[in-house]
């Protein structure tokens, strides 16, 4: 196939965003459903005083290592300097919310730790991150607390922080026990690290 094949259109009907529905949903609500009239809609949502629980999902873009078929937004390798700022930054960012009358004082019901992978944080990053939320929500009725982890990156020490700061289920992404589809996709991790970090999890 030359160049000037490629650069020709698969259907006359091609355009620049895909239906609604024909394709992943790596946001809620889906970028299809985000329009510039419901800006409106929102402002107008958060300035209207509420007392039910919120739930809080935290994303944690960072990785040792990009998976190969991974688009979510991750960053590589990250100093300690960066990834603490973006802590600081994510706390400032609730602040904001939480000045605001439809957030103000409601109660976090949940909170997710998703990514990225979030278990590559320290435990002292851990506690920056957790207590620096907690002081701007309050969390005393919070029900369950997720936090992803990545096979190899389970320790002891990080999971007894975990367990410090109220984590009350853990996700893994394990993908697969074939160690040689787990090298093709680029995994960091092998069969066996799941074996061990399931075995310091129970523990």
């Amino acid at each position: 196939m030359n160049v000037s094949t490629l650069n020709k259109p698969r259907h006359s009907h091609c355009q620049e965003e895909p239906d609604a529905g024909n394709y992943f949903v790596a946001a809620y609500p889906p970028f299809s459903a985000w329009t510039p009239q419901g800006v409106g809609a929102l402002h107008s949502t958060l300035e209207h005083p509420r007392t039910d629980p919120v739930g809080l999902y935290i994303h944690l873009p960072f990785c040792p290592k990009k998976c190969d078929y991974c688009y979510y937004l991750s960053y590589i390798a990250q100093s300690a300097d960066i990834v603490n700022r973006y802590l600081d930054s994510v706390v400032k960012e609730l602040q904001l919310y939480a000045a605001l009358p439809g957030i103000q004082k409601r109660p976090v019901n949940f909170a997710y730790f998703g990514g990225g992978t979030p278990s590559t944080l320290s435990t002292t990053q851990l506690e920056r991150l957790t207590n620096g939320l907690r002081d701007v929500l309050p969390w005393n009725e919070i029900q369950e607390i997720t936090y992803e982890c990545a096979p190899r990156s389970v320790r002891p020490s990080f999971l007894e922080s975990l367990l410090a700061a109220g984590v009350t289920r853990l996700s893994m992404g394990v993908q697969s026990f074939d160690d040689a589809l787990l090298k093709i996709n680029g995994r960091v991790h092998l069969s066996n690290d799941v074996v061990m970090a399931v075995d310091a999890i129970q523990e």
